[in-house]
């Protein structure tokens, strides 16, 4: 297979210190290629699938701080097992893999840096509303998908002793 992802970005410096940017692209990942007697594509390839992202945001820097804002809003098909037949008196079903509805993420991401002396600190937030939307199982439509949370807080703290400047400690915190 061969896909072609475009992405276009634009950005303007309101300052020496501070960028305000806009992004649009694609991208391209795969799926599991189903192996199992009970899928009608076993061994074949599902195609490329292609999300879309557009982003805005701003960046900034002073002295020893960096920041960061963004919005973002993230489409993209969602892969599923879609019963094709099934018999009435085993329960056992033939099986598609193939394309159910979209996964649509948008969010609001905010992060930073600070540095003094030996050590470093670095965080984020991100709150994300993501939901499903046109699949054949109605029941999941308008739900968040399988493992994606609502909210995501990141930080971490390093230390380079003056003395050892090859080496650095670092402690990483993710909720």
């Amino acid at each position: 297979q061969s896909t072609f992802t475009p992405w276009l970005a634009a950005s303007w410096r309101l300052d020496n210190a501070q960028m305000l940017y806009a992004s649009w692209g694609q991208g391209a990942e795969s799926d599991v290629v189903p192996n199992r007697a009970q899928y009608l594509n076993a061994g074949q390839a599902l195609p490329s699938i292609k999300s879309q992202q557009f982003e805005i945001g701003l960046k900034g820097a002073r002295d020893n701080l960096t920041w960061t804002l963004a919005a973002f809003d993230i489409t993209r098909p969602v892969y599923a097992d879609v019963p094709v037949s099934c018999d009435d008196a085993t329960g056992a079903c033939t099986l598609q893999r193939q394309a159910d509805g979209n996964a649509r993420h948008s969010g609001v991401e905010a992060g930073g840096t600070a540095r003094w002396g030996p050590w470093w600190l670095g965080g984020g937030l991100q709150w994300l509303q993501a939901r499903r939307s046109g699949s054949q199982d109605t029941a999941v439509n308008g739900l968040r998908p399988v493992n994606v949370p609502a909210w995501q807080v990141k930080a971490q703290l390093r230390y380079t002793p003056p003395t050892l400047s090859t080496l650095t400690l670092g402690a990483d915190l993710a909720a």
